[in-house]
């Protein structure tokens, strides 16, 4: 994780990233705001990394964990929906 955040988040070319590491950053992102990522793995990121996080992500990528937050959407259809969207990256 560490080495996405500190190697990759830092260029704000947002559509440099790969579909594998803005897959990666969605999964600790979601993890995250549900309460579900581990104390242990929480510890080891850099304060900020949420908002280096988001900022990185395709204004698409946003829509769709906002539609996941506020329960517009549930979790199943979240996940078939960013797969759709970065295969079209």
């Amino acid at each position: 994780l560490r080495y996405i955040i500190e190697q990759m988040v830092p260029d704000k070319n947002k559509s440099r990233l790969p579909k594998e590491v803005i897959k990666s950053m969605v999964e600790h992102f979601v993890a995250y705001s549900f309460g579900r990522m581990p104390e242990e793995e929480l510890q080891q990121l850099p304060p900020g990394w949420e908002q280096k996080y988001w900022e990185h992500f395709p204004e698409m990528v946003q829509k769709l964990i906002r539609a996941l937050l506020n329960e517009t959407i549930n979790e199943h259809e979240f996940w078939q929906t960013l797969d759709s969207i970065l295969d079209k990256k």
